[in-house]
């Protein structure tokens, strides 16, 4: 009993320290340089758009009509601040290493430890040049977020089909 309480209490910790430390990481290492920095590339155009002409309708009418309404909401949201932009989209790049780390942890359940380093590279590649344009790559990592979230729904349903088929059956009942 005291054994399985003990377990618990570390896997709680885990669970919350891996997210905060990765958050850390992302602030110290892109967070840092968010005063410094404004619109770049397509943020230019696309606040031109969104907070001037108030024509975003037509510019993503011909293929893309829902993101102009995703467009509107955030621009009325985060305003015209450059910084606005830049810390959000600094938290869905974190969300989304979040997300590996709990795929990876999910695909590997004893090797811990490298999940949080997989996720932590995950973080800090230095590959991905485009982090600064704020406005229109946020994008990115939102689709990044959700890709990896429905593998980690399919990891999790391969390991737990029992709870998965539950799972499904209530989220049926809800939408039907």
């Amino acid at each position: 009993m005291i054994a399985s309480l003990r377990r618990a209490r570390n896997l709680f910790h885990y669970k919350i320290y891996v997210p905060v430390v990765l958050f850390i990481l992302a602030v110290i290492s892109y967070g840092l340089l968010i005063p410094s920095l404004g619109y770049y590339g397509d943020d230019w155009s696309m606040s031109w758009l969104a907070y001037q002409s108030h024509h975003l309708e037509i510019f993503f009418g011909g293929n893309r009509l829902l993101l102009a309404y995703y467009y509107e909401i955030l621009t009325s949201v985060l305003g015209p601040a450059p910084w606005h932009w830049q810390v959000y989209a600094l938290v869905w790049h974190w969300l989304s290493a979040v997300v590996f780390w709990r795929l990876v942890s999910a695909i590997w359940p004893l090797k811990r430890e490298m999940a949080m380093v997989a996720a932590a590279l995950f973080l800090l590649y230095p590959g991905f040049l485009l982090t600064s344009e704020a406005m229109t790559l946020h994008l990115a990592f939102l689709q990044l977020t959700i890709f990896l979230g429905s593998l980690h729904a399919t990891v999790y349903s391969l390991r737990r089909p029992h709870q998965a088929l539950k799972l499904n059956l209530e989220l049926f009942q809800v939408f039907c």
